[in-house]
């Protein structure tokens, strides 16, 4: 968005300038709705990662195990419901883990929540300070064309004169 900012103002391209506000107000109001919609459904860590886990690609999953020292969601049982066979970050030392990776998520996503949170508050903050700035931008550009076509109109027509072959 930064880019088309600065074609935007450099450009005097109203369109595009006027496309830039459009896309920060809407990924503004994502966000609100986002978190609105969280806070209303009032959701718990635990179902939280039950979905999110649900839905990562393996490669993450097996990164996860590594970095927890545990081995899917619930511990071993998960691989022997589905019949998958235990990733290698299962094992430590040529030990498996049996324990488990959902309660060390849960806590590391409380313990981090209010970080999240204030990272949300600045990109929205951010945001809102795009708005204003484009709008002023968008309104200095608007004068200053005004200005211009003002000005065309008040010009004396002294060229006439000076260019008719009737002198």
């Amino acid at each position: 968005t930064g880019s088309l900012s600065f074609i935007s103002v450099y450009g005097s391209n109203d369109k595009c300038f006027k496309f830039y506000l459009f896309f920060v107000i809407m990924s503004l109001c994502i966000q609100i709705g986002a978190w609105t919609t969280l806070r209303m459904q009032s959701v718990s860590g635990e179902n939280f990662v039950d979905q999110v886990w649900s839905e990562m690609n393996t490669k993450i999953r097996y990164n996860l195990q590594r970095s927890f020292d545990c081995c899917g969601l619930t511990g071993l049982s998960e691989f022997a419901q589905k019949l998958d066979p235990v990733d290698e970050s299962c094992y430590r030392n040529g030990i498996i883990l049996r324990r488990g990776c959902k309660k060390s998520l849960i806590k590391w996503i409380e313990k981090h929540q209010f970080n999240f949170f204030k990272f949300a508050i600045w990109v929205m903050l951010f945001q809102i300070l795009s708005i204003i700035s484009t709008v002023v931008w968008l309104k200095n550009i608007s004068c200053h064309k005004e200005k211009k076509r003002f000005e065309k109109k008040s010009k004396p027509s002294d060229e006439v004169t000076l260019t008719d072959p009737s002198l």
